[in-house]
Order: C-alpha cells, then sequence, then structure tokens
C-alpha cells in the first residue's frame, strides 16, 4: 500500500502500526482514510473514539489523514430514509469530532443508493474507486 502510494481506509488502531513502519521503510507518509460507524454495527469506529483516532493519525509522522468515510444500512430496501437521515447526522458529527482532534479530513466520502435521494450526502464521487495522489502533494477541501 504505502509502496505504490494507494490509500487505506481504516477502521481500528491496529492497523496504524504496519502501517507507520511501512511508511519509514519507504520514506513518505501513508495517506489513510478513517471508516466511520454510523449504524451498520460492520466496520468503523465509534463516534466516542472518532476523536482520538484522528489525533492519533495525524500525530503520527509517518501517516496522513486524507480522508473519512463509512457505509449506509440498506438504504435501497426502504422508502423509509430517517436511519439514513440519522447516519448522515452522525457522520457529520464524527468529522467534526475528527477536527476536535486536530485531524480534520479533507476528503469526505459515502455512497450509496441514497445519491439519488440526497445528492448533498455525497462528499466525494466514486468512492470505492481508489483516491491515487502523491502524499507530496498538497490534499485540499472539496470545494
Amino acid at each position: 500500500v504505502v509502496e505504490h502510494d494507494l490509500r487505506i481506509v481504516v477502521y481500528n488502531a491496529e492497523a496504524l502500526e504496519p502501517l507507520e513502519r511501512a511508511a519509514a521503510r519507504h520514506g513518505r507518509r501513508a495517506a489513510v482514510h478513517i471508516k466511520v460507524e454510523t449504524g451498520t454495527h460492520r466496520q468503523g469506529i465509534a463516534e466516542a473514539e472518532v476523536e482520538a483516532f484522528a489525533r492519533r493519525v495525524s500525530d503520527s509522522p509517518g501517516l496522513i489523514l486524507e480522508g473519512m468515510s463509512t457505509h449506509f444500512a440498506n438504504i435501497e430496501d426502504t422508502t423509509d430514509h430517517r436511519f439514513a437521515e440519522s447516519q448522515i447526522a452522525a457522520f457529520e458529527e464524527a468529522a467534526s469530532l475528527a477536527s476536535d482532534g486536530g485531524g480534520t479530513p479533507p476528503l469526505r466520502h459515502t455512497a450509496c443508493s441514497i445519491r439519488r435521494r440526497r445528492p448533498d450526502a455525497i462528499w466525494l464521487a466514486s468512492p470505492c474507486r481508489a483516491v491515487r495522489r502523491s502524499t507530496s502533494e498538497k490534499v485540499s477541501k472539496p470545494s
């Protein structure tokens, strides 16, 4: 991942040390995207841990917090989107908490079938494709 300048989604602290070692070995920083738990209860950093996790990533000389993401739960199987709305609110809160931890994620991305119903819920198009950018470039906030 680090050797080829790819981005990786992390959702637990155990993934950080191997990334830091790889970054040191290759003389570069590993760009990470934090996956936040907003309701699917599969993978992700819990809201209560987001601030500390973002701080841990931001304070690391071998890592760069490039983004954060989440996944919607069964949005395409319902006409009642209240739960998805609660996930959007949780994701926005998590982004705020990450910023409080000193790690404002410049890229925020999430997508599912909700895109057709709530275009504003999409922060980055095509989130499932790998984002490749030199870590020496300054990452700017999407407009």
